[in-house]
């Protein structure tokens, strides 16, 4: 699944992603969209799931 690469919010994308199943959840990205994207995974539970990339 694709998401906007300068949206602010990643949340339901993020939510989307760890309810898939999949066993990787691969963000691509820089900067701040980055990080916080990361952070949200985190904050999100991803990383008990599934590998964040």
């Amino acid at each position: 699944m694709r998401y906007p690469v300068e949206s602010a919010d990643l949340s339901s994308f993020l939510l989307r992603a760890q309810g898939s199943g999949a066993q990787v959840v691969a963000i691509a990205g820089s900067g701040t969209v980055f990080i916080n994207a990361v952070k949200a995974a985190h904050e999100f539970g991803l990383r008990r799931r599934q590998t964040v990339q």
